[in-house]
């Protein structure tokens, strides 16, 4: 199955996640995960037949041989990506967010703060990370703004965006047709990037021009995998950690001393028993006995030791 990945920012409050639960669950969600990344993964199809008539209407009338036309189905995976939290970016892994092929930016028409995010932080963070990838700007909160003809065009240009939708959670508003448009978008861009000059000098016309519907959205689901969630604000997190990996370096330091303490005293039981069995060799068996005993607790209390401390460690990762 072929994949995609699509990334989803947007400033704090700009209905960005609830435009991602919305379109997982088919109504408005007020779920809220507590992680800097939380994946999403989604399988589209699409039908070939209508793809190629898009394409021929567009003005494109070669034969498409290319493996993406051939499979038809494929695996979509959305990142909900805070890049406001910029002190936990050691938390992606190097190929978490490598490759990506759309960007959907999100923002509110009627909260200048959240444009400025867009303009500002989101547009020199994705210049940096995938300057060549294409991104839609999707206005969230439009059962707010509706009745007020507010249009974006000067926000999109900046943003150098393919497309602008306007859509509402709360209504259930154009939501699937924000990600299957980018859906769309993505397939376009690929095929661009690989097909003939033809198809890339008719791509930005092609763009404007998705009227077939010949995406069909299957199953959807939200990946447990959420990196570095915590139930508090962000800005106690770090104090937190903090606080956990005291704890855990003091805990593993008595845990030493004391692992130290029952080898020392093993070793000392071994000398007495050579000495005691020297002198009485009646009793040997006995003493045998006896520290064979001993010794199996000392591997006992030892092993109690280290479960504590993977426990420890566990608790501290969730």
């Amino acid at each position: 199955m072929n994949s995609f990945k699509c990334v989803v920012i947007g400033a704090p409050v700009t209905g960005r996640t609830s435009l991602i639960n919305t379109f997982m669950s088919g109504s408005f969600d007020a779920y809220k995960p507590n992680g800097v990344l939380t994946t999403y993964d989604v399988n589209f199809i699409y039908k070939s037949e209508s793809l190629k008539k898009d394409l021929i209407d567009s003005g494109y009338d070669e034969n498409l041989v290319d493996d993406d036309t051939n499979s038809n189905s494929y695996n979509f995976k959305i990142y909900d990506y805070e890049i406001d939290k910029p002190n936990f970016l050691q938390c992606l892994t190097d190929n978490e967010l490598n490759k990506i092929d759309l960007v959907i930016l999100c923002y509110q028409s009627f909260s200048k703060k959240s444009k400025e995010f867009l303009s500002n932080e989101a547009l020199r963070f994705v210049n940096s990370h995938w300057p060549n990838t294409p991104r839609v700007l999707v206005s969230c909160f439009y059962d707010l703004v509706k009745n007020d003809n507010i249009f974006e065009n000067d926000l999109k240009e900046t943003l150098s965006a393919k497309k602008l939708i306007y859509c509402s959670s709360l209504e259930n508003y154009n939501i699937n047709k924000v990600f299957i448009d980018s859906f769309k978008l993505a397939i376009i861009n690929r095929l661009a990037n690989k097909g003939s000059e033809n198809l890339r000098h008719i791509k930005n016309k092609f763009e404007e021009e998705l009227s077939n519907d010949w995406v069909i959205c299957q199953s959807k689901k939200r990946l447990q995998r959420e990196i570095f969630g915590m139930n508090e604000p962000m800005d106690k997190v770090e104090v937190l950690f903090n606080q956990k990996l005291k704890s855990l370096n003091l805990w593993k330091s008595a845990s030493r001393i004391f692992i130290s303490l029952v080898a020392f005293g093993c070793v000392c039981m071994y000398f007495l028993v050579i000495e005691y069995c020297g002198k009485n060799r009646n009793h040997c068996d006995e003493i045998y006995e006896l520290s064979k005993e001993a010794i199996d607790d000392s591997v006992s209390t030892l092993n109690e030791s280290y479960t504590n401390l993977v426990q420890q460690l566990t608790g501290l990762k969730k």
